[in-house]
This record gives structure tokens, C-alpha cells and sequence, in this order.
């Protein structure tokens, strides 16, 4: 503080004015006392994230609840974003994130959902104020939790803190989503910085901003690298957190050589499990489910054929391998499907006509789910090709129209619908162009 005879200044940043009004705005006027007792457990329960974000999440959805019109949007978007910066902050003091990053992503698609119809001005700049704080604690969680930890052999799994392999990979397959996610908001970012003709509005800003999501990059890189449970997927649903990854390598060709090798070692891991009935990929969702299948001895066909009855897994590896013309990888996948998945029904799921009302707070299930996909790497891509071109309902998203398609992908990820192919149309036409 400098004082200048009676003069005194003071800066005020989120964090003291998240104090301010947690000790004397959080009155009726703003917050009634249901929604004020959510918060509170919320910021009580910080320790156990889970049961944190649980009561974050009925508070979110009770001021969602409140609004009737363009004004109440606005006023739902100003409570949901005070009450988000109390929790980070809160969180950050507690040296915990957890709470915070899942909380900020539900709340700007639960949000987004509100305001998408929104035409007025005002609602718009507020949702944009809520997903700067959205980045701001997901910067915070890849740079300060994940950076570190991912510099250096098994640190990540070791930071899981779990004597259970099953824990530490679905853990760290979670993780990876989670930083690959946040990779493609700062490519878009990136995207959007250029001007119509292709001029850049600010080329040193510009610079700082391709710096960044290069560390990112090889932070993604190390973390892959450096624990080699992301090469061998448990679930079959962990192709979600693998496609955000992928998606975000494809995006620069320096990353090709990587993402082969990538490729290269999950393909062998998981035929290797094939082959040893082990850990192969399955359709269990649930920690104790997966124990199970860990601790069962007689894994045999009947059983194989219930827990695998169903893969976007192979697909997706299937696509890549494809793109990245690693044709022996290709071959390798479509044995091990052949020789261990003669019954499983290899399919692809894609946004329809009603995944607009429902994907933002899913509050329904919606898409459709294609099915008799091939494996040989010409019959791929021209099978996601026609499948793109029939459902591509995906463009027609209020997100990816209003500019904020990652929206779609961040209800992936929190939602765990795979992500659409519909992203690597360009790439597939020019595959077949050459």
C-alpha cells in the first residue's frame, strides 16, 4: 500500500474481491440461503473433490433453474461466475484444482446452453468473462500440477498416490484429456487471432500464444513419454481422452514422428494383453468392475465376448493409423480384431438433429452410433468420409457456429462421447486427393 498525505491505494485482484464478497455480499440480494449453503460445502468438502463438485454442480443447476428470461441468463451467468472464482480461489489456497477445473468446465456448458439464445450483448461479454476464468484454472492445472510432474520417469503415476495400476491409468488417460483439451482451446485461439486477410492483429501477442501451446505440446509429449500406462488403455471409453490427444498432434506435422511411435506402442501393448489375457481394453467402466476383470483367472471366450461387445477404440486407432499411413500398425489392429473380437461391434458415434438440445447439459441421450466399420486403411477413410458427409450435424452445432467449437469437445470429454470425426474431414479429403 502507498499512502500519499490522505490518499491511499490498494490493488484489488479476484482473490480479495472473492473475500470481500464471501464475508459481505453473499446475502439474499445475491445469493439465497439454499444456493449460499451449496457454496459453502462446496469450499467445505475442497479435500474430497468428488462430494465438492457435486454440490457445486446443484448450484449451478439451481440458478440455471431461476431464469425466465434474457436478463435472468445474465444475472445466472454473473452469480455462476462469482461463485466459480470464490471456489478456484479457495481451491488454489488449498493447493488442490480438482474441484475448481471440473466445476468450470460444467459450468460453461451448462451455461452455454442458457445463453446460446441470447442475442443481447451483455449475456455474450459475461459467458466470454466465464470462459476466461474457465482457461485461467485450466492453465493453472496443466502449468502448476501437470508440468512438473510430467518432466520426469513415473512422476505422474507416482503422484497419483494409489498402490492400484487400475487407479494410476485412469487417472492419467483422465489427465491427458484434460491437457490435450486445453491444447485445442489455445489452437483456436490461435486460429481466431488472424484477420480476415490473414494479417496478424498482433504479431508479438501472437508469438507468445504459439510459444505457449508448443510447451503444452511437449508437456503432452513428456507425460506420454514418460509413463507408459498411456500406452495401454483399460477401457474402451478411454479412446475419448486418446482422441482429444490425437486430434491436437495432428494439428502440426512436427508432431508426426511421435504420434507413430505413439501408436506403434498402444497397438502392441494391446495385442500383447490380447494375447496374455490380461488387462485388454473392455467395456467396464467402474474401478471394481475392472479389479474384477484384473483378478479373474478364467478369461474365457463367453467372458471376452461380454466385456468386449462393443468398440470405438479400434476405430479410432484404426483412423489414425490410417491418416498416418502406418499400414503394418493397420494390419496389426485389424488381426487382433479378427483373432480376439470376432463378435464385438466396431462403431463410431456422431452428433444428429437432437444433440443440439441435449449435448451442452445432457440432459438426454442423443447422437447416432454407426456401425460395420472397416479396418483396411482405404476402407476407413472412405467409410468416415460417407459417414461425415450423411451426419454432419456437427457444423451445425450453436458452438462450432458461434465460434466456440471446443465447447462440443470440452461435453465430450466431461460427458464421454467420442470426438467426432467430422474434425478430420479436411484431412481425409486431402488423403484421398494424394
Amino acid at each position: 500500500m502507498v499512502d500519499h498525505v490522505n490518499i491511499s491505494f490498494e490493488e484489488w485482484n479476484g482473490d480479495k474481491l472473492s473475500d470481500l464478497i464471501l464475508e459481505y455480499l453473499l446475502k439474499e440480494e445475491l445469493l439465497p440461503k439454499n444456493w449460499q449453503s451449496m457454496l459453502r460445502k462446496s469450499l467445505a468438502l475442497l479435500d474430497e473433490p468428488e462430494a465438492s463438485h457435486h454440490n457445486f454442480r446443484l448450484l449451478v443447476h439451481s440458478i440455471i433453474e431461476s431464469t425466465e428470461d434474457t436478463k435472468g441468463v445474465f444475472n445466472a451467468i454473473l452469480r455462476v461466475h462469482i461463485c466459480l472464482w470464490i471456489l478456484y480461489s479457495w481451491c488454489r489456497d488449498e493447493g488442490n484444482l480438482e474441484s475448481a477445473y471440473l466445476s468450470a468446465e460444467y459450468s460453461i456448458l451448462h451455461l452455454w446452453d442458457k445463453a446460446k439464445t441470447c442475442q443481447d450483448r451483455k449475456s455474450k461479454t459475461a459467458f466470454k468473462g466465464l470462459l476466461s476464468t474457465y482457461h485461467l484454472i485450466s492453465d493453472e492445472y496443466v502449468n502448476i500440477v501437470i508440468g512438473p510432474v510430467a518432466e520426469h520417469l513415473h512422476a505422474a503415476s507416482t503422484a497419483v498416490s494409489s498402490p492400484s495400476g487400475i487407479d494410476i491409468n485412469l487417472k492419467l488417460f483422465d489427465v491427458m484429456g484434460r491437457v490435450a483439451l486445453r491444447g485445442l482451446w489455445m489452437s483456436e485461439e490461435l486460429r481466431e487471432l488472424n484477420i480476415e486477410d490473414n494479417e496478424l492483429k498482433d504479431a508479438e501477442y501472437h508469438s507468445i500464444q504459439e510459444n505457449k501451446l508448443d510447451e503444452l505440446t511437449v508437456t503432452m509429449k513428456k507425460l506420454i513419454k514418460n509413463n507408459p500406462v498411456l500406452h495401454s488403455p483399460f477401457k474402451d471409453s478411454q479412446a475419448i481422452d486418446l482422441g482429444l490427444a490425437l486430434y491436437l498432434f495432428s494439428l502440426d506435422s512436427r508432431n508426426d514422428e511421435f504420434v507413430v511411435s505413439w501408436l506403434e506402442a498402444i497397438v502392441n501393448r494391446v495385442e500383447f494383453a490380447f494375447i496374455t489375457n490380461s488387462m485388454y481394453p473392455t467395456t467396464l467402466e467402474k474401478f471394481q468392475e475392472l479389479l474384477m476383470h484384473k483378478n479373474t483367472k478364467d478369461k474365457d471366450d463367453s467372458y471376452k465376448e461380454k466385456v468386449t461387445r462393443g468398440s470405438i477404440l479400434f476405430p479410432l486407432l484404426a483412423t489414425y493409423c490410417s491418416l498416418y499411413r502406418a499400414t503394418k500398425l493397420s494390419s496389426v489392429i485389424k488381426e487382433i480384431v479378427d483373432e480376439h473380437l470376432p463378435s464385438c461391434t466396431l462403431q463410431y458415434w456422431y452428433p444428429n438433429k437432437t444433440s443440439e438440445e441435449h449435448m451442452y447439459a445432457n440432459s438426454k441421450s442423443h447422437g447416432l452410433a454407426t456401425t460395420g466399420f472397416p479396418l483396411t486403411p482405404e476402407e476407413v477413410l472412405t467409410h468416415i468420409g460417407k459417414e461425415c458427409k450423411e451426419s454432419n450435424q456437427y457444423w451445425e452445432l450453436s458452438a462450432v457456429k458461434e465460434g466456440h467449437p471446443h465447447i462440443v469437445l470440452s461435453a465430450c470429454r466431461y460427458y464421454r462421447y467420442p470426438v467426432p470425426f467430422n474434425l478430420l474431414e479436411d484431412w481425409i479429403i486431402q488423403y484421398s486427393e494424394n
